[in-house]
């Protein structure tokens, strides 16, 4: 796992550059849909309505940029293992994003244990509603949710509407980056064979011994 880490900790860094580059982007649209919401009186089921859809948005375009990114690795690692220049991993891309995904995963984490710690709290109960009790419970969940929201923005709209509350929604925003980097890995390195000029016969040949 440590060489994994070593010859795949570019990728994993790559992912993270585009949820950065995404936070910023969704967070200045969001800013701008509430901010323009409060000032022509919007009301809060409109205001909703605007953060839900610039949220949806913001997260398929992100997911766009993951599909690509994990697509591409997969159609070059499907060239070198043609080529015999590599074995096939299966779930290459699941780990590289559970690698780019660990501070949101560890977040979520802490953020659920503050919630449940909090007196009187359940999972599905809205934290600002209870007794913050005791204290460093409340501030390990107010500071971990208060990170997580500011670093995947892209999901606050959905947060901030829809999943009000839940105190494990955090813990499940990086599952849609994990699946869609495990399976569009695995495609990529699959249908491949379109990088190498080869007759019919040939590409059958190439990709039947890829997987045995």
């Amino acid at each position: 796992m440590k060489q994994f880490f070593k010859d795949n900790i570019y990728q994993a860094v790559r992912m993270l550059l585009n949820q950065i580059a995404m936070t910023m982007f969704s967070f200045m649209l969001i800013f701008a849909v509430s901010t323009a919401g409060e000032k022509n009186g919007a009301s809060d089921s409109t205001n909703d309505m605007l953060l839900i859809l610039v949220s949806l948005l913001s997260v398929l375009f992100y997911l766009f940029l993951l599909y690509h990114m994990s697509y591409e690795m997969g159609q070059k690692d499907g060239i070198r293992i043609q080529g015999k220049r590599m074995s096939y991993f299966r779930w290459k891309g699941f780990f590289i994003a559970l690698i780019a995904n660990s501070l949101n995963i560890l977040l979520g984490l802490l953020e659920m244990i503050g919630k449940i710690a909090i007196e009187g709290d359940s999972l599905f109960a809205d934290v600002s509603q209870m007794n913050p009790s005791p204290v460093w419970a409340a501030n390990l969940y107010n500071l971990c949710h208060t990170v997580a929201r500011f670093i995947q923005s892209m999901y606050s709209g959905l947060g901030a509407t829809v999943f009000r509350g839940v105190g494990f929604f955090d813990l499940l925003i990086p599952l849609p980056a994990i699946l869609v980097c495990t399976v569009f890995y695995q495609l990529g390195v699959r249908y491949s064979d379109g990088f190498i000029k080869r007759t019919p016969k040939e590409s059958k040949k190439a990709k039947d011994s890829r997987y045995q």
